[in-house]
């Protein structure tokens, strides 16, 4: 039963990678901040690996000049999509921390 004007509370799908997916929500934050099993585990400090994400980048060109035409432009459009995804969730982010700020005021 839903009640007019009352607030929902936030929805956390479990078949969701939020890392995957590059917008982690609110909530989820809040939950791994509470830390053990609730919402997972928070992500871990690791030390980034600068020379082989060299090597990746120079492995995934070789791979694009190495496809054909097709498998080309498949991957174009895969890397699109994924540009869009990204720009959904900077304006997802960027929506939040406006509502914040006028929450805020």
């Amino acid at each position: 039963c839903v009640l007019q004007g009352v607030k929902l509370p936030p929805h956390l799908s479990p078949f969701v990678d939020d890392e995957k997916e590059g917008y982690i929500p609110k909530q989820r934050e809040v939950l791994r901040s509470w830390g053990g099993k609730v919402g997972g585990e928070p992500p871990a400090d690791g030390v980034e690996e600068g020379p082989k994400e060299v090597d990746e980048n120079d492995d995934k060109e070789l791979a694009k000049i190495m496809m054909t035409g097709k498998t080309k432009r498949l991957y174009d459009t895969m890397k699109r999509a994924e540009g869009k995804k990204d720009a959904k969730n900077e304006h997802l982010r960027l929506k939040r921390q406006r509502l914040e700020e006028t929450k805020e005021k």
